[in-house]
């Protein structure tokens, strides 16, 4: 790949950044971040490919202003302008709560391309972004790296190697695309490169202490052992915070919820485990006594930690399904969509997600009256192709 790029790190390369992306008849876009070295998640750099532009944005280099061209750009693109992303809900989370840009929702006269998904729907073997540009291009992508992007100054060569996670997504989307508009999965490209509404980061500092009880696992503790998870968790999250290093990292979530399966041998258990080198014998002396402290107390609500259920003057709160257990019925559901989705897919060539989204088939096994407008993933198209058939399908053996 060529080293001819921008690297944006004070205010006059910033005012060139902002003409590219205004101009550009699309923009591909990535980050790196260090997520797996600090408490704190930080995007360390924005790599662009501006309509062939090569452009990497080093937000550390501004010192906590919001350098927000890509906004600026987005609202004045002409309507349709792709923007390019590759696997990229996590990046787009990250440039929000970081950064404070949006993209898809909030991005006026913007359409928002995931090649990956766009990759799932059509079936692809492979969906990285290193086998498609292979097999799509013939383009080899260098492998990733592993490095520390918060430390500065950037390697020339390293900012290179980041900025071809964008360099050649310009001409993926155009090979996928038309492969896309041929299966006629334009609307369905669409709805799945939406991201979600994005997320706050959670801290120990965030108004939610029970979120330790949607930890994977946490469910089948008997009530003493999600007592003693809270407050190894609670902890640990505090001490991750203090030494600035991932939380699962520090005590991961397994090796917490593995200890709270047995809590009245959760102290023996203790001086057999191994911890992150970081932790100090006066740290593993004051998890011992968390430990002892929440076998001692009786379980239940941690008094003045439990939050509200709603913000004050946020009003009530929407009424969400909630799934119990599968019943021989709801299997039986799932079992003849999943059935037909299998058969759909071959006769169409397409993946099985174009078909029917896994969480669309799920709601509907769920909750077979609900609306085909109102079933997550569902979207337009399918509706106008599917719906007959899948009332149909509801219809079997009762509902």
């Amino acid at each position: 790949m060529s080293s001819d790029y921008l690297l944006v790190d004070d205010d006059a390369t910033l005012a060139r950044a902002a003409e590219l992306f205004a101009t550009a008849p699309w923009l591909a876009l990535a980050v790196e971040l260090n997520a797996t070295r600090s408490y704190r998640p930080r995007i360390c750099l924005v790599q662009v490919n501006a309509g062939g532009a090569l452009v990497a944005i080093d937000p550390l280099s501004f010192e906590g202003r919001r350098p927000d061209p890509l906004t600026a750009a987005l609202a004045r693109a002409p309507a349709g302008t792709p923007i390019i992303v590759h696997g990229g809900e996590y990046a787009l989370a990250a440039l929000w709560r970081e950064l404070h840009v949006s993209f898809g929702r909030a991005a006026p006269g913007a359409s928002l391309v995931d090649t990956q998904q766009a990759a799932v729907l059509l079936g692809l073997p492979a969906t990285g972004l290193r086998s498609l540009c292979a097999a799509t291009l013939g383009v080899a992508l260098p492998p990733p790296h592993s490095v520390d992007w918060s430390q500065r100054p950037l390697a020339p060569g390293l900012v290179a190697h980041a900025l071809a996670d964008v360099a050649h997504l310009g001409a993926l989307h155009d090979a996928l695309m038309l492969r896309i508009r041929a299966a006629d999965l334009e609307d369905e490209l669409a709805l799945a490169s939406t991201p979600p509404p994005p997320r706050p980061f959670v801290t120990p500092d965030t108004p939610d202490p029970r979120r330790y009880r949607r930890i994977e696992g946490a469910s089948g503790l008997p009530p003493e052992g999600v007592h003693l998870l809270g407050a190894l968790v609670r902890w640990r999250d505090l001490k991750a915070k203090e030494l600035d290093v991932p939380p699962g990292r520090l005590l991961p979530n397994a090796q917490l919820v593995d200890l709270a399966h047995a809590p009245e041998r959760a102290l023996q258990r203790l001086a057999s485990m191994r911890f992150h080198s970081r932790l100090v014998h006066a740290d593993l002396e004051a998890l011992r006594r968390v430990v002892a402290l929440a076998l001692a107390s009786e379980p239940g609500e941690d008094a003045g930690l439990e939050p509200p259920d709603r913000p004050a003057g946020a009003g009530p709160s929407p009424a969400t399904p909630k799934k119990g257990p599968p019943t021989p019925q709801i299997k039986a559901r799932i079992s003849r969509l999943k059935a037909w989705r299998r058969s759909e897919a071959e006769a169409r060539g397409v993946g099985l997600q174009a078909v029917l989204p896994l969480v669309a088939l799920e709601h509907l096994a769920y909750f077979p009256h609900t609306p085909l407008g109102d079933v997550p993933s569902f979207g337009r198209r399918r509706r106008e192709r599917y719906a007959e058939t899948i009332a149909a399908l509801l219809a079997l053996g009762g509902r």
